[in-house]
């Protein structure tokens, strides 16, 4: 897959698909099997064009521009040389896990520090955190351990830093 024309032609593939044929022989719009190996490559091809430095074809602007605006203005469509779009570009987590938010989880931690400095102990800062933000203890613990390290406790002679002020 280092030919530069299989790359072009893998992410173009996954993104307009190709003409294959249905039962009756008659042709259709097919698509790679999300997830499977041939997604898989075109989606490593793609990423490796997009990771090249180098411009990407007029083709592939075009089909990846119409997954995000598929019916483009009469002006931009007469220089469309990609087929008319029927998916759409969805934006998912990976692998389901689902949202990590470091700026929220930053901004916990943030404040049991801040309390720390005012002479609470851990433990009392965690309590009033967890109440303030509504929160369980647990959470509020969880969020200090995983993000403790980017303050210091006052032994550690370093200043709150103030996330999101």
């Amino acid at each position: 897959m280092n030919n530069l024309e299989e790359l072009y032609q893998l992410a173009y593939v996954l993104l307009v698909g190709y003409i294959g044929h249905d039962d009756r022989g008659l042709p259709r719009q097919k698509y790679f099997e999300p997830n499977g190996k041939e997604d898989q490559d075109a989606r490593r091809a793609f990423a490796r064009l997009l990771r090249a430095g180098q411009p990407l074809d007029r083709r592939l602007q075009h089909a990846l521009a119409n997954l995000f605006d598929p019916l483009p203005d009469d002006d931009q469509r007469s220089d469309d040389p990609t087929p008319t779009c029927e998916r759409r570009l969805v934006f998912a987590f990976i692998d389901g896990r689902g949202k990590i938010d470091n700026f929220t989880n930053s901004k916990i931690a943030q404040r049991v520090n801040e309390r720390v400095w005012k002479g609470k102990n851990v433990s009392e800062a965690v309590e009033k955190t967890a109440e303030e933000f509504s929160l369980s203890e647990r959470h509020v613990w969880e969020k200090w351990k995983t993000h403790k390290w980017l303050f210091r406790t006052p032994r550690g002679r370093r200043r709150p830093n103030r996330i999101g002020k």
